[in-house]
């Protein structure tokens, strides 16, 4: 009977469902955690506040989100590289603050460094849009105007450096084009230039153009990802559309300073992890045009050094042909 039971048992501890365990650092956390969001409240830290509603649930702990804006994110970014590595002070970074600004300018913190990798939370694909009134209606249509009409092709940006100007950059090259990337306080006055008439174009995220699409002032042409977005299934990939490698996302990661220990680390992706796999987050997530993304703390390490690699390359090329002949 003994040795029945204990078959029994080994057997039920196999064939169990897999249970998701935060007990990986017992006692954490014991008090509440900030999450430090390098930017202005507003729209920009949407995502960061519905996370820490959901992972402050799944941990029984408060998890606070604090603005800490200034110097294109560096603010922000230093604060936590200097924070104690506990996994109470953690940066909810983005894109353009990990992979983008310190290959541009001079900042005081090195993102492959100085911070300790958790969990990659979601990319928010990039689109390529256009006055409604040009009549344009794919991408190779788009490049067939370049080609045919004289000067640049213009393409707003959300300033000199931002990840929609470092896109436009990347279209010329991929597309062949002679583009001029015009810089604007902020994607708002940039999609408001493009739907105007003073831009021909812009690459930013789809929620950007959702006003002007309404409007019927802005068309979007495609989607720079490798899947089609779920909000607007009927638009095509860059790739589908015959614009090959163009991969363009706005994209966000969980950090903590240098030297957090790694249960702490395990226990907060774990937490993510399951949060991000939550009905009701994927659902307000899709709203956005965000695709949660689910993985590893190795998976944050090697996301984000692809992006840097990639920037990095468009950065150096775009330096070289501002440089005089």
């Amino acid at each position: 009977m003994m040795r029945g039971t204990v078959v029994v048992s080994v057997l039920s501890l196999l064939i169990a469902p897999a249970v998701p365990s935060f007990g990986a650092a017992p006692g954490y956390p014991e008090k509440p955690v900030t999450i430090v969001a390098p930017f202005a409240p507003g729209a920009a830290d949407t995502v960061a506040r519905l996370l820490a509603q959901h992972i402050g649930t799944a941990l029984d702990q408060r998890f606070i989100v604090e603005n800490r804006a200034g110097a294109s994110g560096e603010i922000g970014a230093v604060y936590v590289k200097r924070a104690k590595p506990d996994g109470y002070t953690v940066l909810y970074g983005t894109a353009s603050g990990m992979s983008v600004n310190p290959q541009i300018r001079k900042v005081d913190y090195d993102p492959r460094r100085d911070f300790t990798n958790i969990a990659l939370i979601g990319v928010a694909p990039y689109v390529i849009g256009v006055n409604a009134s040009l009549g344009i209606g794919s991408v190779a249509e788009l490049i067939k105007y370049a080609k045919s009409n004289p000067g640049p092709l213009k393409l707003g940006n959300a300033g000199t450096g931002s990840l929609s100007d470092l896109a436009a950059v990347l279209f010329g090259q991929r597309a062949g084009l002679d583009v001029l990337s015009v810089p604007f306080k902020g994607t708002g006055p940039a999609a408001t230039a493009m739907q105007g008439g003073e831009t021909q174009a812009l690459i930013a995220s789809y929620v950007s153009f959702i006003a002007g699409m309404q409007a019927g002032r802005a068309r979007v042409l495609a989607v720079a990802a490798s899947e089609r977005l779920e909000i607007a299934p009927d638009v095509p990939t860059a790739e589908e559309a015959g614009l090959r490698d163009f991969d363009v996302s706005q994209w966000w990661g969980l950090y903590g300073p240098a030297g957090v220990p790694r249960p702490v680390v395990e226990k907060l992706n774990a937490a993510m992890n399951e949060v991000l796999r939550g009905d009701e987050v994927k659902k307000r997530l899709s709203a956005l045009a965000v695709r949660p993304v689910t993985g590893s703390p190795d998976d944050l390490t090697a996301y984000l050094e692809k992006e840097y690699r990639k920037w990095g390359d468009v950065i150096r090329a775009q330096k070289a042909a501002q440089k005089p002949q």
